[in-house]
């Protein structure tokens, strides 16, 4: 009887989980970015269950600020997400989302993305272009094999009321790469 009930369990959270997946399809970092009210770069300390919360400490403030937030030793957060990321204490991590109740909550979608899957235009880029495009991220296309470059070396800026794609030198070399003949 336990074993068929575990395999049930188990069979569901398969379901749900790939349900869940096609439901959110992650959106290129700089729409999550903008639509988000806070984005920070943490470090889980722990997993508390009696809040069902992550203890999480804050490295960098990307956008936004800890108003609306508990926080104590002047970095630690409760934060609530929609992920499991239990096998992951100690890992570092981009949230994004808002503020409930004292409480950071992820974003619905992909609100949490591990730190070091990011390339390092990405990176570069919470610090220094999403914001500037905002206004643009309608125009980003969804995911697909070939706007790969710019979902991985680029972001849109908006200038003089249009919106154009920039990238740094890795963005060019990308493009060139996958417009090149394959022997």
């Amino acid at each position: 009887m336990f074993v068929g009930m575990f395999l049930t369990l188990l069979i569901l959270k398969t379901v749900i989980t790939e349900v869940s997946s096609k439901l959110c399809q992650q959106p290129h970092f700089q729409v999550t970015y903008c639509r988000n009210e806070k984005v920070f770069k943490v470090k889980i300390q722990s997993k508390e269950y009696v809040f069902g919360t992550y203890v999480m400490r804050i490295l960098e403030y990307f956008k936004g600020n800890t108003s609306g937030l508990r926080v104590w030793d002047q970095s630690y957060i409760h934060v609530k997400t929609k992920s499991f990321l239990d096998n992951v204490v100690k890992s570092t991590f981009i949230i994004f989302g808002d503020a409930e109740y004292g409480i950071f909550v992820t974003d619905d979608c992909y609100g949490e993305y591990p730190w070091l899957g990011l390339t390092l235009f990405q990176k570069d880029a919470f610090f220094a272009f999403y914001e500037s495009g905002c206004d643009c991220v309608s125009e980003i296309p969804g995911y697909d094999n070939s706007n790969f470059c710019i979902w991985h070396y680029a972001f849109y800026e908006k200038k003089k009321d249009n919106c154009t794609v920039l990238g740094y030198e890795s963005y060019r070399e990308c493009k060139l790469k996958r417009l090149a003949p394959q022997n």
